[in-house]
């Protein structure tokens, strides 16, 4: 992981929804991109991976979240780096 750039980050103690949450990227990444393709080495795996989070990111709709992207969720979300709540 570590030759990939990639760093491991621990989720919280006693908090198991956080574990939920990457499960769910780790499966939507499989079913949308590695059961696709065949990747050829790591540096092929690499640049799919870029390409797949800006994907998720920046393209691909989110149920939960009312259909729209991660992207446009976050920026409703937050200012100056200070999560604020949202007014419905």
């Amino acid at each position: 992981m570590k030759g990939l750039g990639i760093v491991p980050v621990r989720t919280a103690v006693r908090i198991p929804w956080q574990n939920g949450i990457a499960e769910r990227f780790v499966g939507n990444c499989r079913r949308d991109l590695l059961d696709q393709v065949i990747v050829l080495n790591g540096r092929h795996l690499k640049q799919l991976m870029a390409e797949y989070v800006h994907y998720y990111h920046d393209d691909r709709t989110h149920l939960g979240l009312g259909k729209i992207v991660l992207r446009e969720h976050f920026n409703r979300s937050f200012v100056n780096e200070k999560c604020i709540p949202k007014m419905r």
